[in-house]
């Protein structure tokens, strides 16, 4: 699961349906990939249970699949998610989380 993660293009899907539910049209956009290429990786998140899909009509839509992938997504995020001067990096994880905040400098850094 970890490996996937790794993956800086599946990491950035990772992120952004963190924030809400998100069309493959929307993340092909967001994350600047051809539709096969995110189509690709969300398959490898899927296959992993990381997210879930619906279809509405033509259109398929992904999430992330349930709260426990929030959680670890919020854990890595608290772990790694500061750049070397102690900022908050990558988007909000979650509404009205801390997470999506500034993530104050551990002192032992």
């Amino acid at each position: 699961m970890l490996r996937a993660m790794g993956n800086p293009q599946r990491l950035r899907i990772l992120l952004l349906l963190a924030e809400h539910e998100r069309s493959v049209i929307e993340l092909e956009a967001l994350v600047g990939l051809s539709q096969s290429a995110v189509s690709q990786h969300l398959a490898r998140l899927r296959q992993i249970k990381l997210v879930r899909f619906r279809r509405d009509g033509q259109m398929t839509f992904y999430a992330l699949d349930g709260d426990e992938v929030r959680s670890i997504l919020m854990t890595l995020h608290l772990l790694y998610g500061r750049d070397q001067g102690g900022a908050a990096i990558g988007p909000s994880m979650v509404a009205g989380s801390p997470v999506g905040g500034p993530v104050e400098a551990d002192p032992a850094d």
